[in-house]
């Protein structure tokens, strides 16, 4: 059985976390941070959709749309394994 709540709250953490991380690197090294996304995601090309001025309240919208869509979705996931692990 999974605790919804628990994995709630470390998922929003953790998504959280690599959102800031990936935010911060992005303001340090923007070529840099594109170049690795586009080697993760296949060679897709980022700098197509690349957005160069980024301000804080865009950052923090973001980050606010990001946990909690994760939130949701996880405790969406953990609600449903643990109805399907009681058969």
């Amino acid at each position: 059985m999974i605790n919804a709540k628990s994995a709630c709250k470390s998922s929003g953490i953790v998504s959280g976390a690599l959102y800031i991380i990936c935010g911060f690197f992005y303001w340090i090294l923007p070529d840099k941070t594109i170049g690795f996304f586009n080697y993760l995601f296949h060679g897709i090309d980022f700098n197509i959709v690349r957005k160069d001025d980024i301000d804080f309240l865009s950052f923090l919208i973001g980050l606010i749309i990001l946990v909690l869509s994760t939130i949701v979705v996880v405790y969406a996931f953990a609600k449903l394994y643990n109805r399907f692990s009681e058969e």
